[in-house]
């Protein structure tokens, strides 16, 4: 998979999450808001293990983007902050 496509999909799975704490701390209780994020929730729980494991992979194989670099980062860090929201 190309680095330019990999870094658009680790961005956008990060946006996603920022959306939806700022939804949640921000309380905003809107039926189609709702209806979305439920649709979006498990697809959206799986898609970043799998991407890290994609940009992982690029990572070692390929050469290293610096914009690449960090949407892995922040891909990472969203993990991390996933799976510790899980316990």
């Amino acid at each position: 998979m190309k680095t330019s496509i990999l870094t658009k999909i680790n961005l956008s799975i990060v946006v996603y999450f920022v959306f939806v704490f700022l939804i949640y701390t921000y309380k905003i209780e809107h039926v189609l808001i709702g209806v979305i994020w439920e649709i979006t929730l498990l697809p959206m729980m799986l898609a970043p293990f799998v991407f890290l494991g994609f940009s992982i992979y690029s990572i070692l194989k390929k050469e290293k983007d610096v914009w690449f670099l960090i949407s892995a980062a922040l891909l990472f860090i969203c993990v991390i902050i996933l799976i510790g929201s899980l316990f």
